[in-house]
C-alpha cells in the first residue's frame, strides 16, 4: 500500500494504479473467505478501497482525491474496525448496511433476491431492479446496489 502512496505522491497515477490493481486482486480473491471471517472490518476495508480504485481511475486523477483515499484505505487497513456503533439504514424496510454504516456486500443481497425469487420469472419492475444492482455491483457500487436490490425484494414481499 505504502508503494501505491509513494508513486501517487509523485503525480505517477498510472502507475500507483497498476500498484493497487495487484491489492484490488489479491482483495477480490480472498473476499469471500475475508467477508466470513469478519463482516464488519471487510466493510470497512471494501468501501476505503473502491474509494481508492475510483480516485485512480478516474480520466484525470486529482492528486488530493488520491491522497486522501489512499490514505483512508491505509487507515482502514490498520484498524478496520470502527468504533463508532450506528443504526442499520434500510430502504423500503430492509436492510442495506451494517451497524457500523457500511453497505452490505452487494453479492449478497443480489443473492437474497435471486433466492427469493426462487428459479421463477420476475415481474419486469423487479427485473429492471436486479439488472440495475448487477450493473452497480459489478461497478463496486454496492450502496446503490444494495438500495436497487432492497427496492426489488419488497416488491417481491408486498
Amino acid at each position: 500500500m505504502s508503494d501505491t502512496q509513494m508513486l501517487a505522491k509523485k503525480g505517477e497515477f498510472t502507475a500507483a494504479e497498476k500498484r493497487i490493481t495487484d491489492l484490488e486482486t489479491l482483495w477480490d480473491k480472498n473476499a469471500a473467505k475475508l467477508r466470513k471471517a469478519d463482516p464488519s472490518a471487510w466493510g470497512v476495508i471494501d468501501g476505503a478501497a473502491d474509494k481508492a480504485f475510483a480516485a485512480l481511475r478516474t480520466k484525470s486523477p486529482d492528486s488530493k482525491t488520491v491522497m486522501e483515499s489512499l490514505n483512508g484505505l491505509q487507515t482502514a487497513l490498520a484498524d478496520p474496525v470502527p468504533s463508532e456503533v450506528g443504526a442499520v439504514q434500510k430502504v423500503a424496510g430492509i436492510a442495506v448496511t451494517d451497524k457500523t454504516g457500511h453497505a452490505l456486500p452487494c453479492e449478497a443481497m443480489i443473492g437474497q433476491l435471486r433466492d427469493t425469487l426462487g428459479g421463477k420469472t420476475a415481474p419486469q419492475a423487479v427485473s429492471d431492479l436486479q439488472a440495475k444492482a448487477l450493473e452497480r455491483c459489478n461497478a463496486d457500487d454496492d450502496t446503490r446496489a444494495d438500495a436497487f436490490s432492497a427496492q426489488a425484494l419488497a416488491m417481491l414481499n408486498d
